[in-house]
């Protein structure tokens, strides 16, 4: 991962990458019986190493079920 972002000009160390990628939060909403997670904050360098990686970012506001930890 560390080389892919030099070849994209965007130079991160390992522990950088790791709290960039453990820095996304969200805040849970139960809306007519339904769970939420809504996106509260995502560094913009998490954001590049999720698109480097071709992992689609979570949208702003998701249904509980699409995201899980697996």
């Amino acid at each position: 991962m560390e080389s892919k972002l030099k070849r994209a000009h965007l130079p991160a160390s390992p522990p950088q990458i790791r709290e960039a990628l453990n820095s996304m939060n969200f805040a849970e909403v139960k809306i007519k019986k339904s769970k939420f997670l809504i996106k509260t904050k995502v560094e913009s360098l998490g954001n590049k190493v999720l698109r480097l990686s071709r992992i689609k970012p979570p949208k702003n506001l998701t249904p509980a079920e699409e995201l899980s930890l697996k």
